[in-house]
């Protein structure tokens, strides 16, 4: 049963910019698509995107990292599409980490923190700093008149390592670095009057070094975890998700306002914490993030996260809340179509209670009970062994990039599985639980896909629950089949035309929303994993026999 709990009242006469991020790393997206969602989110009441194009755009700066992109002309259509539909355009540029689609180049290598890594820019390297300005001044002539300007700064895991880096942070501190290389790369925006920003995590590892971050930064502070009630764990930055009874006096004497008065962990926790300390601050939700399918998000996950960040930012008089959206995780836009809704409803509604924001966003788009709605959401968004992140290929180092796996990793992995006492057993329990609440959502689909045609009522929302809760069946069917045989070595005869047939699947509904190249590619790199070890699975069966 769940509940709404609002420890502070919700602020009126006041409304944040709702934001909504079109992240491009993994995805090449047609332009038809942006257009058509360009119109939708305007019409959903979004007032701005935040446009995260790296690699997809044919950039002069760095022309070797241009993979599958648009031309600027067509990249320029869709921003004054979005301009004449009222919303503004913020552009994004990693300054420092997740810089896997420029440093993987041999051309850029010498711009690395970590000659063996090619995720983290080095900041005291004056080289690094020329290229991103002149990179940051082709995004302005590209974006034209603009107020804001991401600067990035996430998840720098190998940030102030190298020597020269390591020595500086040691003089001035982690964060004081951070500031000076962001202020410095962030000065002819500064110049021209664009607002730069930056998200919180790092700065958040160390929050009495927060006065070293210049007040002239936006901080975009992501929590895609927290929900609608208060939590029983939460992130503290630089150490990672931690319960409620691992938190001491030590930790919430670092961290103000962990603990509402009630003494319960206070949800979005660090937003009051930046605020106190003057900072513009755009609370960041997710409609897609870490932890979901490829075909289908968690509805228990971002429902109640959306709902959630948009009271906070009600509450603390924010200046903007961002549903984030990251295109890893491949799925499209249309099976997150129903917490995309819900973001405008609960900024216009913030004391509606969360069943009733849902059956609003349930209602804009088929005419059917809410709850009905979400149990099939709930369902058909389990996620199953060898189709999730380092399981798949997909991120298998951790890096965001679409660099193939090495041969053999899936048949590494389940050899370090078979390893561990009882984890094939137990995978194949989850998968069992999976399989029938996957079973019981596609079976209310089907009979509300029936029922809709007979109303004709037409939804891509629909339609994509469909075909992910399809595709969620066939790859619960492989990995239930692959976890079996590593049991009893008995036989996964036909499961190769399975995986097949699946991937082939894959393509058809990816090409709606990428171009073909990058469909294809995105596909083989999410099944070759299972491809490889079940054909060397027969193969070795054909041999023993």
């Amino acid at each position: 049963m769940r509940h709404d709990t609002n420890s502070s009242p919700v602020r009126r006469g006041h409304k944040p910019d709702l934001i909504f991020h079109i992240d491009m790393n993994f995805v090449s997206y047609r332009v038809e698509y942006l257009e058509k969602w360009i119109v939708k989110l305007a019409g959903m009441g979004y007032t701005a995107l935040l446009w995260e194009p790296e690699d997809k755009v044919r950039w002069e700066t760095c022309p070797e990292v241009s993979n599958h992109g648009f031309t600027k002309t067509e990249l320029t259509r869709l921003l004054q599409l979005s301009r004449d539909l009222g919303l503004e355009n913020i552009p994004l540029l990693q300054t420092l980490g997740h810089a896997e689609y420029v440093l993987k180049h041999d051309e850029y290598a010498h711009l690395r923190e970590d000659p063996d890594y090619h995720d983290c820019y080095c900041t005291t390297n004056s080289a690094a700093r020329v290229f991103l300005k002149t990179w940051i001044d082709e995004y302005v002539d590209l974006f034209g008149d603009i107020r804001q300007f991401h600067l990035g700064g996430d998840e720098v895991y190998r940030f102030a390592s190298c020597p020269d880096c390591h020595q500086v942070s040691a003089e001035i501190g982690k964060i004081a670095l951070y500031s000076e290389f962001l202020q410095d790369v962030a000065g002819n925006l500064l110049e021209n009057s664009i607002t730069p920003g930056i998200w919180a995590d790092v700065i958040l590892t160390d929050p009495r070094s927060l006065n070293a971050i210049s007040k002239d930064f936006r901080i975009w502070d992501w929590n895609y975890w927290d929900g609608t009630d208060p939590p029983r764990e939460t992130m503290v930055w630089g150490r990672g998700i931690v319960s409620q009874e691992e938190l001491n006096d030590t930790t919430e004497n670092s961290i103000p306002g962990l603990f509402t008065e009630n003494g319960d962990l206070r949800a979005f926790h660090t937003v009051p914490l930046l605020r106190q300390k003057g900072f513009h601050t755009i609370l960041c939700g997710s409609s897609r993030s870490s932890g979901d399918s490829f075909f289908v998000g968690q509805h228990n996950l971002h429902g109640p996260n959306i709902i959630g960040a948009c009271r906070k930012a009600i509450e603390e008089n924010l200046c903007g809340v961002c549903v984030t959206s990251w295109a890893i995780r491949i799925h499209p836009w249309e099976t997150q179509e129903l917490w995309l809704r819900m973001a405008p409803i609960a900024l216009n509604h913030p004391d509606w209670p969360t069943e009733k924001i849902e059956e609003a966003a349930v209602r804009e788009l088929v005419d059917f009970s809410g709850r009905e709605v979400i149990m099939i959401l709930e369902g058909i968004g389990t996620t199953f062994p060898f189709f999730r992140l380092r399981e798949s290929g997909i991120q298998y180092d951790h890096l965001k990039d679409t660099e193939p796996p090495p041969d053999d990793y899936l048949t590494n992995l389940v050899e370090e599985w078979r390893d561990t006492t009882g984890l094939i057993p137990k995978l194949l329990e989850e998968v069992e639980r999976g399989r029938t609440l996957l079973r019981q959502a596609s079976e209310k689909l089907g009979m509300l896909t029936s029922l809709s045609l007979s109303k004709s009522i037409t939804s891509g929302f629909l339609r994509s629950l469909t075909k992910a809760s399809e595709l969620q069946e066939t790859t619960s069917l492989i990995a239930d089949a692959i976890l079996r045989y590593e049991i009893s070595r008995g036989t996964i005869d036909g499961i190769a035309a399975a995986i097949a047939q699946a991937s082939e699947s894959m393509f058809e509904w990816s090409v709606t929303w990428m171009n073909d190249n990058y469909a294809r590619k995105i596909t083989t790199l999410l099944f070759r994993g299972v491809t490889e070890y079940v054909n060397q699975q027969l193969s070795g069966d054909m041999n023993d026999e």
